[in-house]
C-alpha cells in the first residue's frame, strides 16, 4: 500500500525512466495494491547493501569510496532511541555527500534499546515516529535501517505508521530482523536484512550447512518473505568464548602468527588456534559461496554486509558471486531463457 514507481526506483536503484520503458502497461506514478512490476530485463536487481563502519579501525573514506560502486544502500550515521527520546550517537555527514555524490541511498541505523512500550503507548509512539523521521530529515538521510530483534504486540502497527508518514517525505524503511521474527514485519517495511548470527551458535556445532543454515533460509523464505530481505554476510569471526571479532583482523592475526587453519567440511567453517582468544572461527569463503548460492536461488533481494569489519576482496567475492549465481539460478528458476527473461515479472 502506498507504493509507487519512485519509490521502487529508489528502492532498487532503477531510473523512473526505465521502469516505464519496461511497465508500459503502467500510467501515471501510482499503483495498484498487488500490482505486477517488472524491475529490471537484463540481470538481477543489484541488491547489495553495506554498513559504512566510519569508526570501525582500518574504515577509511577513500575505502568506502571504493565500496560504493557496489552498493545500492550505504548505512552511514548511527542513531539510538533510549525508550524516551532519539538521539545520534555518531554523526556521518561526511559520509552522507560521499552517498549521495555517488548516487547511493544513505540511512540512518537506529539501534530500538527501549523496553517496547511505546507498542501499546499511543504518546509514547507518536514522539518516536517524530523522533526518528527527525533524526533523519536533520542529517540529510534518505531513509531508516530500524535495529530492533525483539517485537511486541502492536509492533506491526507501529511500523505501518511509521512508513506512512515516511511515504510522504519520500524516505525508505528497512527493518533489521531474525528468523525468528514474526511473519510480515518486511511487508511493512520496504524491505529487511535478515540476521543470521546462529551459525556460529552452540546448536550449529558439527552440523551441516544444508541441516542448519540452509534450512534456516529455505523455511524463512517458504514464508514468502525472501524477495524483500537482504541476506546478511558474515564478517565476524567468533572466539570460543563467544568475543566478536572482525574477519579481517582474525585473518591478519592468522597469517602474522603463522596459524595451522582448520575446515569444516560440514559446517564450511574454518578456525585456529590462538593464545589470547583460545580458537577463533570464521565462515570460509566456500560456505560463504553457499550461502549467496542459496540466498539467489531462494530469491532472496540481495545481501549485506558491514564494510568495516569486511576484507576488501570478500565484497569483490560477494559482488561477483551474487551477480553469477543470481543470474543462473534466476534462470533455471523460471525455466525460461535470457530472451524471454524481459516478459517476466518480479
Amino acid at each position: 500500500p502506498g507504493d509507487s514507481l519512485a519509490r521502487i526506483s529508489l528502492r532498487f536503484g532503477v531510473p523512473t525512466g526505465e521502469l516505464y520503458r519496461m511497465n508500459p502497461h503502467i500510467e501515471g506514478d501510482e499503483l495498484r495494491e498487488g500490482e505486477f512490476v517488472a524491475v529490471r530485463r537484463d540481470e538481477r536487481p543489484y541488491g547489495i547493501g553495506a554498513a559504512n563502519g566510519i569508526y570501525y579501525k582500518g574504515c577509511s573514506m577513500e575505502k568506502l569510496g571504493r565500496a560504493m560502486h557496489f552498493c545500492t544502500y550505504i548505512t552511514v550515521g548511527a542513531g539510538i532511541y533510549d525508550g524516551e527520546r532519539c538521539y545520534e550517537s555518531f554523526n556521518g555527514s561526511e559520509v552522507v555527500k560521499l552517498a549521495l555524490d555517488n548516487g547511493k541511498l544513505p540511512l540512518i541505523r537506529v539501534y530500538d534499546k527501549s523496553d517496547g512500550s511505546f507498542c501499546s503507548d499511543k504518546g509514547k509512539r507518536k514522539r518516536y515516529i517524530d523522533g526518528l523521521i527527525n533524526l533523519a530529515m536533520r542529517g540529510g538521510y534518505r531513509g531508516i535501517l530500524l535495529a530492533r530483534r525483539d517485537f511486541h504486540d502492536g509492533y506491526e502497527e507501529f511500523l505501518v505508521e511509521l512508513r506512512g508518514r515516511m511515504i510522504g517525505l519520500d524516505l525508505i524503511l528497512i527493518s533489521e530482523i531474525s528468523a525468528e521474527s514474526p511473519m510480515g514485519i518486511s511487508d511493512f517495511s520496504d524491505g529487511a536484512i535478515l540476521s543470521c548470527d546462529k551459525c556460529f551458535s552452540e546448536e550449529s556445532a558439527g552440523v551441516s550447512f544444508e541441516d542448519f543454515e540452509g534450512r534456516m533460509l529455505t523455511d524463512f523464505a517458504n514464508k514468502g518473505e525472501a524477495t524483500k530481505t537482504f541476506l546478511e554476510m558474515p564478517t565476524f569471526a567468533v572466539s570460543k568464548n563467544g568475543e566478536f571479532l572482525d574477519t579481517a583482523d582474525a585473518l591478519h592475526l592468522a597469517r602474522g602468527r603463522g596459524a595451522i587453519t582448520e575446515k569444516s567440511e560440514i559446517a564450511e567453517i574454518c578456525s585456529f588456534a590462538d593464545k589470547r582468544y583460545g580458537s577463533l572461527r570464521y565462515n570460509s569463503l566456500n560456505g560463504i559461496k553457499r550461502r549467496l548460492d542459496l540466498g539467489a536461488e531462494l530469491g532472496y533481494m540481495g545481501i549485506s554486509f558491514d564494510i568495516g569489519r569486511c576484507p576488501l576482496p570478500y565484497l569483490l567475492t560477494y559482488d561477483a558471486l551474487f551477480k553469477s549465481v543470481g543470474y543462473a539460478n534466476v534462470e533455471r528458476r523460471v525455466r525460461c531463457n535470457p530472451d524471454t527473461l524481459e516478459n517476466e515479472t518480479v
